[in-house]
């Protein structure tokens, strides 16, 4: 959230249809086609770049969220998670 560094949120993220849909419990923040999502993996999540705005993501399943995003560029420790994930 802008101007919100300290509060993590929980959320469930769909990827569905080539979209990215962010919900809460509650709510739905937000739903974008992924070729308007930026992506990329960092030591501490994967930084989204949304409509101007920067959202830190951590997963409990790193290789398996960058698996299905479709990143391409992720460093030697993910790529082994994501070579192993297409193996099982």
């Amino acid at each position: 959230m802008h101007g919100d560094d300290d509060s993590p949120l929980d959320v469930v993220i769909d990827l569905e249809n080539e979209r990215m849909l962010i919900r809460t419990k509650s709510a739905v923040l937000g739903e974008w086609s992924l070729n308007d999502v930026g992506v990329q993996s960092a030591n501490d999540g994967f930084h989204l770049r949304i409509e101007g705005e920067k959202v830190i993501l951590t997963t409990k399943d790193d290789a398996g969220f960058a698996t299905e995003i479709g990143l391409r560029s992720a460093s030697p420790r993910l790529r082994r998670l994501m070579g192993a994930r297409r193996k099982s």
